[in-house]
């Protein structure tokens, strides 16, 4: 169990949420995992959001967070 923390900055793939380098510590979530969308990165996560059924310990939107969760279409 890991805090994670969306950074959105892989070049090529950077609204991707299971790209690992779109995490701080460049792997992606996993099972029990705290995710964590900081102000400090408003990068959007649109893609890929539902590649799989992990069940996360928290997911935390910090305040001032202004980036996109969810589908892009």
């Amino acid at each position: 169990m890991a805090i994670k923390t969306w950074t959105g900055n892989d070049s090529a793939s950077p609204t991707s949420f299971v790209e690992p380098d779109n995490w701080s510590d460049g792997v992606a979530p996993g099972a029990g995992d705290t995710l964590v969308f900081s102000a400090n990165y408003n990068a959007n996560c649109t893609s890929f959001l539902d590649a799989g059924t992990t069940a996360f310990t928290k997911i935390i939107v910090e305040e001032g967070f202004s980036g996109d969760i969810g589908t892009s279409s």
